[in-house]
């Protein structure tokens, strides 16, 4: 009895203590009082320790409710201080249940876990132990948002700039951690690149076993990259260098490379919204993969002499049916925007793949493509009409393909290098109508001209655009502006062509350099155009 009370002590609260001792106390005054009844002993005995069991076993079931109740305080403590965020950028400060947790989230390859510790309710240090695909330098840089959380204590914080992904995997892994919130994202771009799975049979591959690096050009620059090569399947591309791109952008045209795993072919369209560096990342491509592409060497060192020789005249006889060499062909023509590229491959003396890379707008490109399908059907770049509205991309693919097939005539490409005509110059021409002044009623039948402050005639002068002087001619004809020529620049493409087109569009409706808006991003050439024909107007003033 003396080691069952005993133990109801140490487990009972004071206030449940005396309940017991009450219940031992009335027991035994019960036994004292009625000591001549023996049996009473023993039921009386029995009944105190059955009760005393019952209490126990009470409290030892509320001692378990309560540790209970201490383990998941945690998610739902700051779960309720997480939904109470003020209206400040990044919400008001939370408090954390103190303690040692791990969470998990989802990147932008791969899963991203974190260990958090939280000392007197605040955040105290958030460790990466784990990272399974994202990019190391993009980690690096979204490892920001840590800073900020231990900064705020809060998960109310922006990402970082060009690693928006991997910024959100570190916060959702945070929230995973401190309020038990599963991230149930799912990633961008897969985990690995695995080679893939319908593979192409080794021995009729085009491709020679290594590693070749290629280069074109993207929006800022250079594209590099390495192309890896097993068993005549294309297994791994990666990007090794493109420092004029920016990280957002590449990151988005960096998703192509998956299509291209899956093609096995550089064929692949751009990604929409970059397209600049996607066609720098597929020419780079284009470049590798050329440089992998297997010589047709065959058996020809264990031949007999006079095999050689009959294989000779065979060769000789064929070659004079032979309009173009197997082999992938690149050339070179002026687009609208700049330089655009084919790369031809011709197998079996037929073209067989045209692949085009150019800066020229995507709308009109994208009508200009339709050419490749015709010059592959005829097997020819000749006596084909361009596309109504895209003239200018249609030359640029055109005269680039005319420029591959002359490298693959039988001469193997040692022909004098013919260069592509350029197109010429677009020029701004409008004809609007003046405006005339009503006729006021009742007083004249007649309706006043209205006069024109410029002379007839062509007007040529410059000003300083970005790069340097930007010449433009101007037309008037019967007293308006009819025509705005650029006769020189040296400006960027890719700024000064936007700002011609908005700048001279504008002078040509208002008849007037003067309030003319500058194009967004290309400021300077704007300005240099808008001065150029100002000063040419004066020339016109009568």
């Amino acid at each position: 009895m003396k080691e069952i009370l005993k133990k109801a002590g140490r487990l009972l609260k004071p206030v449940l203590y005396v309940i017991p001792c009450a219940a031992l106390a009335g027991a035994a005054f019960y036994a004292t009082t009625n000591k001549a009844a023996s049996n009473a002993d023993v039921e009386l005995e029995s009944y105190d320790i059955s009760r005393i069991e019952l209490v126990l076993k009470e409290a030892q079931k509320a001692e378990q409710e309560d540790t209970k109740k201490k383990t998941t305080t945690r998610n739902s403590a700051n779960s309720t201080n997480s939904s109470n965020k003020g209206s400040s950028k990044h919400g008001e400060a939370q408090t954390f249940v103190d303690g040692t947790y791990e969470g998990v989230g989802v990147g932008y390859a791969g899963h991203i876990k974190v260990r958090v510790v939280v000392q007197d309710g605040k955040i105290i240090s958030i460790e990466l132990i784990e990272v399974e695909a994202d990019d190391g330098p993009f980690v690096s840089k979204a490892k920001g948002v840590i800073d900020s959380i231990l900064k705020y204590q809060t998960l109310d914080v922006d990402t970082v700039s060009g690693a928006t992904y991997s910024s959100k995997g570190i916060i959702a892994a945070v929230r995973n951690a401190l309020e038990g919130m599963e991230d149930t994202s799912e990633t961008v771009a897969p985990p690995a690149k695995p080679a893939p799975t319908a593979l192409p049979q080794f021995e009729d591959s085009e491709y020679k076993d290594g590693t070749y690096y290629g280069s074109g050009i993207g929006f800022g620059g250079e594209v590099t990259v390495k192309v890896v090569i097993e068993k005549g399947v294309i297994v791994d591309i990666t990007v090794e260098s493109a420092a004029g791109e920016d990280g957002s952008y590449l990151t988005r045209a960096k998703t192509l490379i998956a299509t291209v795993l899956e093609k096995q072919s550089p064929n692949v369209d751009t990604v929409s919204g970059a397209t600049y560096t996607s066609n720098g990342i597929i020419s780079a491509i284009q470049d590798a993969l050329s440089k992998a592409k297997k010589e047709e060497a065959g058996e020809e060192k264990n031949k007999t002499k006079n095999e050689k020789e009959d294989d000779s005249q065979k060769t000789q006889e064929a070659d004079e049916n032979i309009k173009y060499k197997d082999g992938t062909y690149i050339g070179t023509a002026k687009g609208f925007r700049g330089d655009t590229q084919a790369t031809v491959t011709i197998k079996k003396s037929k073209i067989k793949k045209i692949s085009i890379s150019s800066q020229d707008d995507e709308a009109f490109l994208k009508r200009a493509m339709t050419l490749v399908d015709v010059i592959i059907k005829k097997q020819t770049a000749e006596d084909i009409d361009v596309v109504t509205g895209a003239t200018y991309s249609s030359n640029g693919i055109l005269n680039s393909v005319k420029d591959a097939l002359k490298k693959a005539g039988k001469d193997g490409g040692k022909t004098e290098h013919v260069t592509p005509t350029a197109s010429p110059t677009p020029k701004r021409t409008f004809t609007p109508r003046p405006t005339l002044t009503p006729k006021p009623a009742g007083i004249s039948e007649e309706v006043p001209q209205v006069v024109s402050p410029y002379k007839d005639g062509t007007y040529e002068d410059c000003a300083v655009g970005y790069n340097g002087n930007i010449t433009v001619s101007v037309t008037v004809s019967n007293g308006v502006i009819t025509c705005i020529d650029v006769k020189k620049y040296v400006d960027d493409e890719e700024f000064f062509w936007p700002a011609y087109d908005g700048v001279s569009q504008q002078i040509l409706d208002i008849q007037s350099a003067k309030g003319i808006d500058t194009v967004s991003g290309a400021t300077y050439s704007s300005k240099g155009i808008i001065n150029a024909v100002e000063k040419a107007l004066q020339q016109a003033k009568k």
